[in-house]
């Protein structure tokens, strides 16, 4: 060992034997401290800290996200939030409108579909709309039918309600119908009418004839004729004739057998006019079963025929 101010170095003969404090060349007691592991603490006394040189980071491993250094997007207040699928949480909350650019959406495998919600609102499309799913061969022609043919589905109708398709009956609603009438191939027209034959008397004609031969002078002959079974007798005409001078009386029986008859017509002849015709323009209607009744009296002065008809149509 050497005194204090000796400058001789110092032999020691084992190690340890000396330990060299470093300490503030003015306050003594102010040493440096060392750890137990040999590392030495750094303090700034609340000041800073210059360091003149390079600072090497040892982090680990390169290219793990184990040893990588985790670096938060912020923008002093909030910080971007990571899900634990590593996925960033986007407009969690209620958000206003953000502009979007060209978005191309790549759904090329067809293991999902891409839902366009407009929140109430309305989409607006610019440009064309492809629809798949159709048929090879679609079939617009009006009035075909095929697999290929396009269907639709709506409701006929106006403002005040749905069309009524009932029979017969009428209103706003209820369908109507023109129809193109054709003969032989070419329109009805007003050069092109339809042809009508109009017929005086339909159903079953009837004339009811009678020779009522050699009658006595004064002396009176009923013709009848009594209305077919399930039928009406429309009567619109009588005729009577005779060589001398005669009368002639035409009644209708008031109901089936029942023998009483009421009188609609009376005419006498003369041998300028020896004819007598009664041409009704509005048929009388006689039911089945009831008579029609002419009564000839021959008024002349010897014996004579009367002749008469009976005429109408049955249906």
């Amino acid at each position: 060992m050497s005194d204090f101010n000796s400058s001789f170095p110092i032999r020691t003969e084992s190690n340890g034997d000396v330990a060299i404090k470093l300490v503030d060349g003015t306050i003594t007691s102010q040493a440096l401290s060392v750890n137990a592991d040999g590392s030495v603490n750094i303090t700034d006394n609340s000041g800073s800290i210059t360091i003149d040189g390079t600072v090497t980071a040892i982090q680990g491993a390169p290219n793990s996200a184990a040893n990588g250094w985790p670096i938060k997007i912020t923008d002093g207040t909030d910080t971007v939030n990571v899900t634990a699928a590593s996925e960033l949480n986007v407009l969690a909350t209620a958000q206003p409108g953000v502009d979007i650019g060209d978005v191309t959406i790549n759904n090329t495998s067809g293991g999902g579909a891409v839902n366009i919600q407009d929140g109430g609102n309305s989409i607006t499309v610019d440009g064309t709309i492809t629809v798949s799913n159709l048929p090879t061969t679609v079939d617009t022609n009006y009035g075909t039918v095929g697999a290929s043919t396009l269907r639709s589905a709506a409701q006929i109708g106006n403002a005040t309600g749905a069309a009524n398709f009932g029979n017969g009956s009428t209103g706003a609603q209820t369908l109507r119908v023109a129809a193109n009438l054709a003969i032989g191939g070419v329109d009805v027209t007003v050069t092109n009418p339809v042809p009508v034959v109009m017929e005086d008397s339909p159903g079953t004609h009837v004339n009811d004839y009678k020779d009522a031969s050699a009658i006595a002078a004064a002396a009176s002959d009923n013709h009848d004729y009594t209305v077919t079974a399930l039928k009406t007798l429309h009567l619109n005409q009588v005729e009577a004739s005779a060589s001398g001078k005669a009368k002639m009386l035409i009644s209708v029986e008031t109901a089936v057998a029942s023998g009483v008859f009421t009188t609609y017509w009376v005419q006498f002849n003369s041998t300028a006019n020896p004819n007598m015709v009664v041409k009704l323009e509005n048929p009388i209607a006689v039911a089945a079963g009831v008579r029609v009744r002419i009564i000839m009296t021959n008024k002349d002065n010897q014996t004579q025929d009367l002749y008469s008809t009976i005429s109408g149509y049955e249906l």
